[in-house]
């Protein structure tokens, strides 16, 4: 009889969890416990490859975020760096021709004090 010509259209199939039954494919006889305590296992290492995997790719985004930070990290840093070196160079030449200046203040005013003498030697000599 099949289970639509049975009078209570809700009929169950009862048998006990130790009962064998054989694999259609393989002819592996088993009970009923050990396949579906295999069949939870697989859907649960199926389960599990797949928060593994949702994990490592969140870990991945993480890293990639957290080195991409780092990376603007350095570049600020590298920017400041080149800025205050920037201004010391710049502060540096202002000083040098500061001193050149100064040089040739110095050096004008050792010339305009000898030329007098130069001149009165001159006289001497002509």
């Amino acid at each position: 009889m099949i289970a639509s010509q049975l009078p209570n259209s809700s009929a169950q199939l009862l048998l006990r969890h130790d009962t064998t039954v054989t694999c259609p494919k393989c002819a592996t006889e088993f009970s009923l416990d050990q396949g579906f305590a295999k069949k939870a296992l697989e859907q649960l290492s199926e389960e599990s490859a797949g928060a593994i995997a949702s994990l490592k790719d969140a870990e991945r985004a993480q890293t990639e975020k957290r080195a991409e930070q780092l990376g603007e990290q350095k570049a600020r840093a590298a920017q400041g760096e080149a800025e205050s070196l920037k201004k010391l160079l710049k502060e540096q030449g202002e000083a040098h021709a500061r001193a050149l200046a100064e040089v040739r203040a110095l050096a004008e005013k050792a010339v305009a004090l000898t030329l007098p003498h130069i001149h009165i030697h001159q006289e001497f000599i002509i």
